[in-house]
């Protein structure tokens, strides 16, 4: 038989369940991630990394702190500008520079399309000298021997790096890549895949460095959405690389293009210190 003391831990106990049953409440937060799920728009590996986000959140709230930029982003009004006003507010809050908004031609017609230049984000990483090491180059040493055991590629036949002096030393190899990546109806058989291109530092690739650092977006595209070039009106993917073979010119100079991609308005100097 169970003694006073037993019991009135067991009743102490179930007291206790109780007030937890009841003041347990169904998440707000995990309610938006379970719909995003089921439509696609998110898939399980971003949701479980949104609810460990919010997680820690809580458990810093739990000890008095609070997040204002949160609270701010949370707090912009609801209407149909909502998506320019959510864009508007983060874009304030970034180090990073801004897309560059073109006039891109599609099956449709011409249409405001953002890319994000690689020279611009390439820079703003090389006035950070932490970014820099962690998602550029965090060693020289390394870089060097990269070029030594590659340089005897065919590819590297009369190469434009090696008119650089002391090229094996600052010459950063750079990839551009471009796959189709499901954006919508995310592990249904009804997904819709976009046309990704990125860039990433081959060098921070090969030292270990994650996705997250070490892979740029550029812009994306549906191809049914693709023009062709007809005549002297260049096609979709014609001019994004036409934008992509001007900037990476600028990057590989290290200096600040005189003329935008189209070669007809001059650009003001900006303020990174790498160019």
């Amino acid at each position: 038989m169970e003694g006073p003391a037993i019991k009135r831990r067991r009743g102490l106990q179930q007291r206790l369940d109780q007030q937890r049953a009841e003041r347990a409440l169904e998440s707000q937060v995990n309610a938006v991630l379970m719909s995003y799920l089921a439509a696609g728009v998110l898939s399980g590996v971003r949701c479980h990394a949104i609810a460990q986000a919010a997680s820690a959140d809580i458990r810093k709230a739990r000890d008095g702190f609070e997040f204002p930029d949160l609270d701010t982003l949370a707090s912009v009004k609801e209407d149909r500008m909502l998506s320019a006003k959510v864009d508007q507010l983060l874009a304030s809050e970034s180090q990073l520079p801004m897309p560059m908004a073109v006039d891109m031609p599609y099956k449709a017609g011409n249409s405001r399309t953002l890319i994000t230049l690689p020279h611009e984000i390439f820079a703003a990483m090389y006035c950070e000298e932490k970014t820099w090491g962690q998602c550029i180059c965090s060693c020289t040493e390394k870089l060097e021997e990269f070029w030594d055991s590659f340089s005897r590629h065919p590819c590297m036949t009369g190469h434009i790096a090696k008119r650089c002096s002391n090229w094996k030393k600052t010459v950063i190899p750079i990839m551009l890549h471009g796959d189709e990546v499901p954006i919508t109806g995310i592990g249904k058989v009804w997904s819709r895949s976009c046309l990704s291109f990125n860039w990433t530092s081959l060098i921070a690739h090969g030292l270990g460095g994650t996705v997250h650092d070490i892979v740029f977006y550029i812009w994306g595209v549906f191809e049914k959405f693709v023009v062709a070039t007809r005549g002297a009106s260049l096609g979709t993917m014609e001019t994004f690389f036409k934008i992509m073979a001007w900037s990476f010119e600028a990057m590989f100079k290290g200096e600040w293009p005189e003329c935008d991609w189209r070669g007809t308005k001059k650009l003001a100097y900006k303020t990174y210190t790498s160019f």
